[in-house]
């Protein structure tokens, strides 16, 4: 399986991308933050978690992708919403509300990946985001090892570059 990063929208300040799973015969899956979006329509408790993570997503674009507006439930990927947000419903023992994994490249570059509703502390044990979470941390660590060994990575036109730890975006 190969992967494709793709540009899904821009707010404000952000660019707002996603992946696409390419399979070994060449078919091109729907990219993940869409799938996510019209798996948790679900006109009840998952789609109220969707408007939230959808207004701190907006905000991101506003404000800019730092830190405060996300959770690190990986090694390098993250999760929104940040821990400061408990939503309603989800009582932290039993549910722990719904998680939209995704990849801060920079402050100007986020990568939305997937995601569910969280039923266990532990992303790694939990059912519904197991294989979200592993992928979004599979993915960031294949992005950021390119990354820092080309020295550089492109998407869509626009290059990333990697200066003394610090990353560059130039369009």
């Amino acid at each position: 399986m190969r992967i494709l990063v793709v540009h899904s929208f821009d707010i404000g300040k952000v660019g707002f991308y996603s992946v696409q799973r390419i399979n070994s015969d060449e078919t091109v899956e729907e990219p993940e933050y869409e799938n996510f979006r019209s798996r948790m329509k679900d006109g009840g408790k998952k789609e109220s978690q969707l408007k939230e993570i959808e207004d701190i997503i907006i905000n991101i674009g506003h404000n800019g992708a730092t830190e405060h507006y996300f959770r690190k439930e990986g090694k390098q990927a993250r999760a929104i919403p940040p821990l400061s947000v408990q939503f309603w419903g989800s009582d932290g023992i039993t549910e722990f509300g719904l998680r939209l994994y995704c990849i801060k490249v920079t402050e100007e570059v986020v990568i939305l990946l997937n995601g569910d509703m969280k039923l266990e502390k532990d992303p790694a044990k939990c059912p519904n985001c197991q294989l979200h979470f592993e992928f979004a941390n599979d993915v960031a660590k294949a992005f950021f090892h390119g990354l820092y060994s080309n020295k550089s990575i492109f998407i869509e036109g626009m290059e990333i570059q990697v200066d003394s730890d610090e990353l560059i975006l130039k369009v």
